[in-house]
C-alpha cells in the first residue's frame, strides 16, 4: 500500500471495494480462519484509510466498504464481528480526521 500512494499523491478520494469476510461455521472455524478474516476485511481496510489520509488534499474523503445481514445468517458471526468493527471504526475515525477529510462506510 505504501508504494501505491506513493506514487498517487494529492488524491482527492480513496475506496475500497476489495475485501470480503467469509461465511464460516462459529463452532469449527480455526482460530487461524477467524483471525485471518479480520485481518483482510477489517484491519486491511483500517490499513488503507490510515495511509490514505497521508495522501488525501484536505477535504478529500476515504470510503470503505462493509456489509449487513437482514437477519442473522448461519456462518455470519465472523462477517458481523467485522462489519459491526468497521463500523465503529468509521464513526469514530471521523472526528479525529485532520483537514477536513471525511470517512464513510458503504454497505452494498
Amino acid at each position: 500500500m505504501d508504494a501505491l500512494f506513493d506514487e498517487l499523491p494529492d488524491l482527492d478520494a480513496v475506496v475500497c471495494c476489495a475485501a470480503s469476510g467469509p461465511l464460516v461455521d462459529l463452532v469449527s472455524a480455526a482460530d487461524d480462519e477467524i483471525a485471518a478474516g479480520v485481518r483482510g476485511k477489517l484491519l486491511g481496510q483500517v490499513a488503507l484509510a490510515r495511509r490514505a489520509v497521508r495522501h488525501l488534499r484536505d477535504g478529500g474523503s476515504v470510503t470503505l466498504t462493509g456489509g449487513t445481514f437482514s437477519a442473522p445468517l448461519t456462518g455470519g458471526s465472523l462477517g458481523a464481528l467485522i462489519n459491526t468493527g468497521l463500523e465503529g471504526f468509521v464513526r469514530n475515525a471521523a472526528g479525529e480526521l485532520p483537514r477536513n477529510l471525511r470517512i464513510n462506510l458503504i454497505s452494498p
